[in-house]
């Protein structure tokens, strides 16, 4: 069995969930491919893979509603149609936010690709002191609208991030990934 890994790390968060999903299937006898999403092309995971993959796993990260790379992600999809896809979405953002987290998936991925994608999402971090020049404009006002926000309407995750705010921050463990590797390994 031929697996397809598309690393869309920026931070290195989702990098470090996909080397983990990576390790378990190797572990559990896979072929396995680790390709990152920037310049990704169909025909260069073919030649890679020796053919097309069984399963595609994307694993990147959620920036302001907007999945990174999840292009490459699509265009595997269509590429590969009787591959299994699985799309691991990584944010600051607890899995137990779903109705959040169903709004980035269904946002980022056409339905046809939506429909056939098993969807999981595992909390990364942030990393304050590595962040571009655009992701710390942004995150400044995500900042100022969160303390502006009055605590008793805040979420919990939103608190913390205000808590933390300055600080490299990272939640990236397996356990986190345990449902994604439970559904593929069994």
């Amino acid at each position: 069995m031929k697996a397809l890994i598309l690393n869309a790390s920026i931070y290195g968060h989702s990098g470090r969930y996909a080397e983990m999903v990576a390790s378990a299937l190797t572990d559990a006898g896979w072929d396995v491919h680790t390709l990152t999403t920037k310049g990704f092309t169909v025909e260069a995971a073919t030649t890679t893979l020796g053919g097309e993959p069984d399963l595609v796993v994307y694993a990147g990260g959620n920036y302001a509603g907007k999945l990174h790379d999840v292009k490459a992600f699509v265009n595997a999809a269509h590429a590969f149609t009787n591959a299994r896809l699985v799309l691991l979405s990584v944010a600051w953002a607890d899995p137990s936010r779903t109705e959040d987290v169903e709004k980035v998936h269904r946002a980022n991925l056409p339905s046809d690709v939506y429909e056939r994608t098993e969807r999981f999402h595992a909390r990364g971090g942030l990393a304050h002191s590595k962040v571009s020049f655009a992701h710390k404009a942004a995150l400044t006002g995500v900042h100022a609208f969160m303390k502006a926000t009055p605590a008793s309407k805040r979420h919990a995750n939103d608190q913390e991030m205000l808590d933390t705010w300055g600080t490299d921050t990272d939640f990236v463990k397996r356990e986190n990934i345990e449902p994604l590797l439970k559904a593929l390994l069994g």
